[in-house]
């Protein structure tokens, strides 16, 4: 709202009959009117400043191309990548780099490219020794507790290569899903023996207590016919 069309509002307002309070009311608004005035003057000096801008902009950009190097040189892969698409952001394309800047961004960029490239590579790699090692456990061998517990181990480093390395492909699930069921085949079988072995029990332990509920009735009907 401009200062004008407040004024327009404040003529039209309904006049106080106290002259006297009419009129601190007069010295207030024009206070107030004089101050908002001042305050929209020096925000809009300080918001749309060149000068801060371009300085703020150009502390940010060197902060992101300063990660960048320090993520590259350390083979941090996720930090790297955050930082060179921070970099990308059209705030950054309005500033003049110098040539050296401009190559330095330019090889950490394609740094990050071979950093990615080596990172997927290797994760692609420990999907294939995964595999691999559950495909060769020796299910014959070892308690079912521990067998149960290396096939869950190895669902969860799977999980964690999907985290970092997007899904695998599905001749690569498929691999590794027959791998873990196969292997996890006497633990099913174990459960499978204990439900059985339980209602065996069960059905036992019926047995004997309905032996004994007509033992205990044959026995009080004897007692019964001898009194």
């Amino acid at each position: 709202v401009h200062r004008a069309e407040i004024e327009r509002i404040w003529e039209k307002l309904p006049r106080v009959h106290d002259t006297k309070r009419m009129q601190e009311l007069e010295e207030r608004f024009s206070r107030f009117l004089s101050g908002a005035q001042t305050d929209v003057s020096d925000t809009a000096a300080r918001d749309f400043e060149p000068e801060r801008f371009s300085k703020e902009t150009r502390l940010q950009f060197d902060r992101h191309l300063q990660g960048l190097a320090q993520a590259v040189a350390s083979g941090a892969v996720q930090d790297a990548a955050l930082h060179e698409e921070a970099l990308r952001q059209p705030v950054f394309a309005k500033l003049e780099l110098t040539e050296e800047q401009v190559e330095k961004l330019n090889r950490l960029r394609s740094e990050t490219r071979r950093l990615k490239g080596w990172a997927k590579w290797s994760e692609e790699l420990s999907r294939e020794k995964l595999i691999r090692w559950v495909e060769e456990l020796d299910s014959a061998t070892g308690r079912v507790d521990e067998l149960a517990a290396t096939v869950v181990k190895a669902r969860e480093e799977w999980k964690a290569l999907n985290a970092v390395s997007g899904m695998a492909s599905r001749e690569q699930w498929i691999r590794f899903d027959t791998a873990c069921n196969r292997a996890y085949e006497p633990v099913v079988e174990h459960m499978r023996e204990q439900a059985e072995a339980k209602e065996k029990n069960v059905r036992h332990a019926e047995a004997l207590i309905e032996k004994v509920r007509v033992f205990a009735e044959a026995f009080e009907c004897a007692s019964a016919k001898s009194l």
